[in-house]
């Protein structure tokens, strides 16, 4: 796997609005470009640390920052559904497809599994991703 190289000032400036990696610092902020005013077209480096908000100047100080790879997720791994079941003399219930656990009829479906907890909507789905982009 090739080693990631640290973004140049051209690539930063294409970059207003977008996260990125201060390596040196451990801080994950954004890239903010001003559109006017002395300081257009000059990439700085904003986001909040310990509670504290924090804006560089990126060239002034020789920071070398990293582009964040978007998140890849398998979403099949973490999805579910809801069975339909109906025995011999008619009683329905709903079963997970991953691992058989049964809510009787008078359960509403959940959005998680109450036994394996696997996302069984697209509602549970998006669920997961505000918790993993927080």
């Amino acid at each position: 796997m090739e080693k990631q190289k640290p973004l140049t000032i051209e690539e930063l400036r294409r970059m207003d609005g977008k996260p990125v990696y201060w390596k040196d610092d451990g801080s994950y902020g954004i890239v903010c470009i001003d559109n006017t005013g002395e300081w257009v077209g000059v990439p700085f480096f904003k986001g909040r640390k310990n509670g504290e908000n924090f804006e560089f100047h990126i060239k002034s100080r020789a920071m070398e920052l990293y582009k964040i790879e978007p998140i890849q997720i398998d979403y099949l791994k973490w999805r579910a559904k809801w069975i339909s079941m109906t025995d011999d003399d008619g009683c329905t219930w709903l079963e997970c497809s991953a691992c058989e656990y049964d809510l009787d009829s008078t359960e509403e479906a959940h959005n998680f599994c109450p036994n394996c907890g696997m996302a069984m909507n697209n509602n549970a789905i998006k669920i997961l991703e505000k918790r993993l982009i927080k």
